[in-house]
């Protein structure tokens, strides 16, 4: 059984820098569908060591997969290549996580500056913004990501002060 927020917890707890996206993103601005991994965006890449052995740390117990190659590889530090870097899609003993250095409207930094701060159950994170999360929902046009961007939408006009 996924224990995704339990995989939050740890990310936080090992100050792992990152923001949330994705449908955990999603539900931490109140939408009520369901997902069955993490998403977050954060710096990954070869010169991002001291992240890197940050989130190694934080799931090295979980007994973290590369899940997205030919062969079922183990999550290593330091990373043996940059094919180890930038996009890490993993599965651990918890559940899977994508650890993207990028989504498709921009980079970390990006990300970053259209991020907020929320308490959620696990913790106090970053979660990327509800107009941008939205954005991103319908960039990546899946169906389920439109059902999921609509109701967002929802969310969002519901939340906005009356119109003078």
């Amino acid at each position: 059984m996924a224990d995704l927020a339990q995989i939050l917890t740890r990310l936080i707890e090992h100050r792992f820098e990152f923001v949330i996206v994705g449908g955990y993103a999603a539900l931490g601005h109140g939408s009520t569908y369901m997902t069955f991994d993490v998403d977050v965006c954060a710096p990954c890449e070869m010169t991002d060591l001291e992240n890197l052995s940050r989130l190694h740390s934080a799931l090295v117990d979980l007994h973290p997969r590369h899940r997205m190659v030919p062969y079922d590889r183990p999550l290593v530090f330091p990373p043996h290549s940059i094919e180890e870097t930038g996009n890490i899609y993993l599965k651990t003993d918890l559940g899977q996580i994508d650890v993207l250095g990028k989504i498709e409207l921009g980079d970390y930094p990006f990300v970053l500056a259209h991020s907020v701060i929320l308490k959620l159950p696990f913790g106090i994170c970053r979660v990327l913004d509800l107009s941008t999360l939205i954005r991103s929902k319908k960039t990546t046009a899946r169906p389920k990501d439109l059902l999921v961007a609509q109701q967002l939408s929802a969310i969002l006009e519901a939340t906005q002060p009356p119109h003078p």
